[in-house]
């Protein structure tokens, strides 16, 4: 039995499995056949199909072998058939994933729902890549996130949400809640804080939200404490041991500069240096001359620093 002549029931077979055909690889067998029955050559076939001269005899034979449902449905390796405990999927997922490729709103997404058809039909990896244009290493990644997360996995989502795993112990939970009313820097207040919101329950982002840090900030900084304890949280900032530089509170300044207010009021002179000395001494460390200038700014000082006048009555 040849494999390059063709009959005309055999041609108007293959031209109705054309215009039925819908996924590509069926097509493009089919195409072959068509192009072999109008006794193209091999080298047009090859420009046309994509196939090589040994895979068009091999869709040829298989044709007039076994007929057109062989060449729609099986592999042309030379290897053992379809494996059922391998590659099978269940009905449901075939199911799930002929839903799933119908609704696809997403054209990559609508790819991955088909590649994974076409592997649930008993399609070798080569086949499916070449119908939908993945590398096999990528087809195997997907399979293998599919079996194990579901359609999340053809979505993109492929990891399951995020749980973390520390826990909070009741002793911790009243260290922490020692150490933030015992903190007066802000940055620190706020780490202890994301802390707290974590050992109540609260969800990373919950807890990021609340204190406007990072998600990624509060993992890191839970984190910390489980390993290292309160000290790696609650330690002010410094520079190779030098202790953190503190400032002053808005009321902590005011309170700092009422006496000048007192001295201002009564005609006396107020020079900033004097106000710098008393910063310094409050603080506990030398402050530029800027820091003072700004500082009466906000307060409403003018020069030559003047209090603001009071409000009238």
């Amino acid at each position: 039995m040849s494999v390059y002549t063709f009959s005309e029931e055999e041609k108007a077979e293959i031209n109705a499995a054309r215009e039925k055909a819908t996924f590509e690889l069926a097509l493009r067998r089919l195409e072959v056949l068509r192009l072999r029955a109008a006794k193209k050559s091999n080298a047009e076939i090859t420009q046309a199909a994509g196939y090589h001269k040994s895979t068009i005899t091999r869709i040829s034979k298989l044709y007039k072998e076994k007929g057109i449902e062989a060449v729609l449905n099986e592999s042309l390796t030379g290897k053992r058939k379809y494996d059922t405990s391998n590659r099978e999927f269940t009905p449901e997922q075939i199911r799930e994933l002929q839903e799933g490729y119908k609704n696809a709103s997403k054209p990559h997404v609508a790819r991955r729902f088909q590649a994974l058809l076409l592997r649930s039909e008993g399609k070798t990896l080569r086949e499916v890549a070449d119908v939908t244009n993945f590398s096999m290493g990528n087809l195997s990644k997907l399979i293998t996130a599919y079996r194990k997360y579901g359609v999340r996995a053809v979505h993109g989502k492929a990891q399951p949400a995020r749980v973390f795993k520390h826990r909070f112990t009741a002793e911790q939970k009243h260290e922490i809640e020692k150490a933030l009313k015992e903190a007066t820097e802000a940055r620190v207040i706020k780490r202890l804080k994301a802390l707290r919101y974590r050992a109540e329950g609260k969800t990373i982002e919950e807890a990021a939200t609340a204190v406007g840090l990072h998600p990624m900030t509060v993992m890191a900084l839970v984190r910390k404490y489980q390993e290292q304890g309160l000290a790696s949280i609650a330690k002010n900032r410094g520079n190779k041991g030098k202790p953190c530089w503190r400032y002053l509170s808005f009321e902590e300044e005011s309170s700092v500069l009422e006496p000048f207010r007192s001295r201002a009021e009564q005609g006396q002179r107020i020079d900033i240096s004097d106000i710098q000395t008393a910063l310094e001494s409050e603080i506990g460390h030398i402050v530029s001359e800027t820091y003072v200038t700004e500082m009466l700014k906000k307060h409403g000082w003018v020069r030559c620093w003047m209090p603001p006048e009071a409000p009238k009555s």
